[in-house]
């Protein structure tokens, strides 16, 4: 019983080490350099790594020279074997209104876990009205269902489909 015991805490010490000393903002400038071969750029006015994740505020997301949107703040932030991306105040760039169904997203959380390392689900909380998607990496498409009654998406209908489980917006990308 004493070796399991010592086994299990030399494995949560390291754990808790890789985390405590991961390189999140070196990995930040790779994924930027990643970007930027395809002519993406995130342009961040502050920066703050954290215990477990780093966070960015004034962030514009740039593509091809045009801004397709503002985020006021962005974190990532990885606990256990879960990473949550949560962006707050994304204010949808004029080159890309024509596409989103909404002007301004309140909040964004994407989440991934390592039991489904293929899997992610994403949390939209705008002013009208909440949506979720389930994707899959590697599927071109996301469904996002509409959350809530009738009269939250009313305005949104003309753009949405309707299946059995309820509104939603789809993108293919």
């Amino acid at each position: 019983m004493q070796i399991v015991v010592k086994i299990l805490a030399v494995m949560i010490v390291v754990f808790l080490s890789l985390v405590a000393f991961m390189p999140l903002k070196e990995g930040y400038f790779t994924l930027e350099d990643r970007l930027a071969q395809h002519r993406v750029y995130l342009n961040e006015t502050h920066m703050n790594e954290h215990f477990g994740g780093l966070s960015a505020e004034d962030t514009s997301l740039v593509v091809d020279g045009l801004v397709v949107a503002n985020f006021k703040r962005w974190d990532v932030q990885t606990v256990l074997l879960r990473t949550r991306l949560r962006i707050e105040g994304i204010a949808i760039g004029k080159s890309l209104a024509s596409m989103v169904p909404v002007e301004r997203i309140d909040t964004l959380t994407v989440t991934h876990t390592l039991m489904r390392p293929k899997q992610f689900r994403i949390v939209a909380q705008t002013d009208q009205g909440n949506f979720e998607a389930n994707g899959t990496i590697g599927e071109r498409r996301l469904r996002f269902y509409a959350q809530g009654g009738e009269k939250e998406i009313r305005s949104l209908q003309s753009r949405l489909k309707h299946d059995k489980r309820g509104w939603y917006y789809e993108i293919v990308f």
